[in-house]
């Protein structure tokens, strides 16, 4: 019995361990999305990207699930919240960023989807039934106290101020996506949940983003431009969405959300280096709250 026991624990310790490590590898390629955006959006306007974007990673995505033999068919009472997913995840999210980027700075945007475990937490025990231990609380208090540390560390330029809250509005149907999403990632899988929500979402902006699309010159587009529309729909649409949702089938939607606030340290990271943004002492006194509060909400 004790030998059945310690192979139990050494199973369950190597699959914690596996988690952790892909959902470490999928905030890494969400920071760099950023800065990456950012590059992107000095080549393309936000609607034509969007617009690409999306319908590289939905065939893409609709590919892989179809040489995979994971196609399924949903039932009827899934398809009012698949619908939502798509809505949640183009139109509200992710059009809402990359407009609200075009005006605001990278880090910036980082920061305020570190505020992701905020709105998870408040819309996660009501519809999930969390419970709202006390590590919980006290982890997402430190985060979030640490994003204010940088937040009002500098100056505020009121020239981003419009940006600034189109990305929140963004954070705030990400946060409506993971819960919504939740249930339908665990039901029918994360590949086959991201590939439908991303194709749903796609066709309903169809007939924005054609039109931007069909008008643009894409004769200033250089190979930056080109390289980092590659990776906001390959990187971030189809391997950071897929890796978001099977992790949120194996753990608590509020402690997968905490892990949003490692991406303000990685997308620092990642702007400094691909866009040459600096950088105070209160950044990293509230980037090591971010991450301590990280490990505290874990242990909840």
């Amino acid at each position: 019995m004790s030998s059945r026991s310690e192979l139990s624990l050494t199973s369950e310790k190597q699959s914690a361990n596996l988690l952790y490590t892909v959902v470490l590898v999928g905030q890494v390629v969400g920071g760099a999305t950023y800065p990456i955006g950012k590059i992107a959006l000095s080549s393309f306007d936000p609607f034509t990207l969007a617009f690409l974007r999306f319908t590289i990673a939905s065939v893409t995505l609709l590919a892989l699930v179809y040489l995979q033999g994971s196609l399924r068919r949903i039932e009827r009472g899934d398809w009012v919240r698949l619908i939502s997913l798509g809505i949640l995840a183009i139109p509200l999210n992710q059009l809402l960023f990359l407009y609200g980027l075009n005006f605001t700075t990278p880090a910036r945007s980082a920061l305020y989807f570190a505020a992701t475990p905020i709105f998870v937490f408040i819309l996660a025990v009501p519809f999930l039934k969390e419970k709202a231990t006390v590590p919980k609380l006290l982890g997402i208090a430190a985060s979030f106290i640490g994003v204010a540390i940088v937040i009002g560390g500098g100056d505020l330029d009121k020239g981003v101020l419009y940006g600034d809250i189109l990305v929140l509005l963004a954070v705030m149907a990400w946060a409506a996506y993971t819960i919504v999403g939740k249930s339908l990632s665990k039901k029918y899988g994360a590949l086959l949940i991201t590939a439908y929500a991303l194709s749903l979402g796609t066709l309903i902006y169809l007939p924005f983003g054609i039109y931007s699309a069909l008008r643009f010159d894409y004769s200033h587009v250089n190979l930056d431009g080109w390289l980092s529309l590659l990776y906001l729909a390959i990187g971030t649409s189809v391997v950071f969405y897929t890796i978001w949702y099977w992790a949120l089938a194996r753990m608590e939607a509020s402690k997968l959300a905490i892990f949003e606030n490692i991406q303000l340290v990685i997308a620092a990271l990642f702007s400094v280096w691909l866009v040459g943004e600096t950088f105070g002492l209160d950044f990293y006194i509230g980037g090591a709250m971010v991450i301590a509060g990280v490990f505290l909400t874990q242990r909840g």
